[in-house]
């Protein structure tokens, strides 16, 4: 019995001496790492990273440029039903604990002795804020500790909703979709507010494992995962019995949706993308959320895309047709999967879809289009060649997903007689008047042994005439005379004012003729300056 006493004793002593042990060394490693572990008093500050968003005037988009698609709102802008959710699959005492779980430690650590498994988890919301926001992913007991003594941190500085409002703007959801906001319009193209309670629990069942229960990517595997969280929020009385029935066994329609643009000007997006990346560095332009609003009018663009479209399809329709985009070894018999694999290396360019001959008679081309369907063409109304192929009728320019080079800003022209009146404005500003007399009158110049003798389009001379006369007319010996008298120097100086490259501007009197090297943005640009007045 005396023994025994010893032995108890000594257990207990040595259960003590173990307890304290461990609260020294916890007490320790908290000392020790305290004073190494990020400052959270800006937390609530923290810039989120946000796509580069392109606007017309009026406020509809025109673009979106950026790895990570973000849209930031404010916890009161989260529907209750979207947050319960969220704490249904990752955290359902979240308003009971202190920043860290206890119990959920508890039955992890129990599993982790038991299983030799990690799988439960036993992260709050709250750690896994402490976690997006200033650690890392890989899983250490190092860092693990260190997310723990951070959520105690955050719990003490922030108040519950605030912490909500972090994790649900940070948390990574799939395909580039960080944030609820910007996970409902992805996988549904819907607002938050818009969502069903099905695809809340979709959502909600993604930070887990954001790639295995990708409803895009594994449908069944993501519908189970779906399913628990509704099991989940109907074991916590978050939803009735009836509601709980009706999701469980609805359908999912998640699918990849990008960001629409609401008007078509992608060739203008670029132009604004390159200037901020070149303004402000790709680092930060496409992340800081800037949003840029440029002097485009919808209305107007919409305008200005259907009259290109159309001004395009009639010139070529006036230069004949130009036969097929390719031609293609058609099955031996009527396989319409065969011929859609084939039309599927055409892609759409603007509104205009290509078309698969699949057969020609006498009076039609039967001609086998992407949406599955078969029609006739009568050859009355289009020339088909008499061979299977795939025709479209555009090309370049029509469509900025079939060519990026953006012929607005980036193709070199020749001016011709358009340069006229720079060099006239320039004269203007030398001491000519419109009524100046400038003699219509043969000419000659001889360079390196060469002669020169610009002419008139009409091969006729006028003698003296008004500089007027000679703009209005497009006179070129008038031109030329105007800009030896001014000087090409002075004219190439004068000229750029209206924005045109110097290095582009030849130094000579060809200049006049229009010889030079501009886009058409640049010349279009450079005539505003006559239409505001200057």
């Amino acid at each position: 019995m005396h023994i025994l006493l010893r032995l108890v004793r000594l257990s207990i002593v040595a259960l003590l001496t173990l307890c304290l042990l461990l609260v020294l060394t916890c007490g320790g490693i908290v000392l020790y790492l305290n004073p190494q572990l990020p400052s959270i008093a800006n937390l609530m500050d923290t810039a989120l990273q946000v796509p580069l968003r392109i606007y017309t005037r009026d406020g509809k988009l025109i673009g979106e440029y950026g790895d990570k698609r973000r849209i930031p709102v404010h916890i009161q802008q989260v529907p209750d039903q979207l947050i319960k959710a969220f704490l249904a699959a990752e955290d359902d005492r979240f308003y009971e604990h202190p920043g860290v779980d206890y119990q959920g430690m508890l039955r992890a650590a129990f599993k982790l002795a038991s299983t030799g498994s990690k799988r439960q988890g036993g992260s709050t919301i709250t750690m896994q804020v402490a976690r997006n926001y200033f650690l890392s992913n890989e899983k250490t007991y190092l860092r693990k500790i260190n997310e723990i003594l951070l959520a105690l941190k955050i719990e003490r500085r922030l108040d519950k909703p605030q912490i909500l409002e972090l994790y649900l703007n940070k948390i990574y959801l799939g395909n580039r979709a960080y944030g609820v906001a910007a996970a409902a319009q992805i996988y549904y193209g819907r607002t938050m507010d818009q969502l069903t309670l099905p695809q809340m629990a979709m959502i909600a069942g993604l930070p887990k494992a954001p790639s295995r229960y990708n409803p895009i990517k594994d449908p069944a595997r993501a519908l189970i995962r779906r399913n628990y969280v509704l099991g989940r929020m109907h074991e916590l009385k978050y939803i009735s019995d009836a509601s709980y029935r009706q999701a469980f066994v609805e359908p999912d329609d998640a699918r990849l949706r990008t960001q629409p643009a609401e008007v078509e000007a992608p060739y203008v997006a670029e132009m604004v993308r390159a200037f901020m990346a070149e303004q402000y560095g790709p680092e930060q332009v496409y992340t800081s959320g800037y949003h840029v609003y440029t002097t485009l009018d919808s209305r107007l663009q919409s305008t200005a895309n259907a009259a290109l479209r159309q001004a395009l399809i009639e010139y070529d329709s006036r230069h004949g047709y130009h036969g097929p985009e390719a031609h293609v070894e058609l099955p031996a018999d009527e396989d319409p999967a065969a011929w859609a694999s084939l039309l599927a290396n055409y892609p759409d360019v603007g509104k205009i879809s290509a078309g698969l001959v699949v057969g020609v008679d006498a009076a039609a081309a039967s001609v086998y289009l992407q949406n599955g369907s078969v029609v006739k063409i009568p050859w009355a109304g289009l020339r088909w060649a008499r061979r299977g192929g795939a025709g479209k009728p555009a090309d370049g320019g029509f469509d900025y997903y079939h060519s990026k080079f953006n012929r607005a800003t980036q193709a070199q022209r020749l001016p011709g007689s358009s340069f006229k009146p720079f060099i006239y404005s320039a004269a203007l500003e030398k001491g000519f008047t419109p009524a100046t007399l400038i003699n219509d009158a043969p000419i000659e110049f001889i360079n390196s042994g060469k002669i020169w003798r610009p002419a008139n389009y009409d091969g006729k001379f006028l003698g003296p005439t008004r500089l007027r006369v000679g703009l209005a007319h497009s006179r070129n010996i008038i031109a030329v005379r105007i800009l030896q008298a001014i000087g090409v120097k002075y004219a190439i100086d004068y000229a750029t004012r209206f924005g045109f490259d110097p290095e582009r501007l030849p130094r000579n009197l060809s200049l006049v003729l229009g010889t030079a090297t501009v886009t058409p943005m640049e010349l279009a640009g450079a005539y505003t300056a006559f239409a505001n007045g200057g």
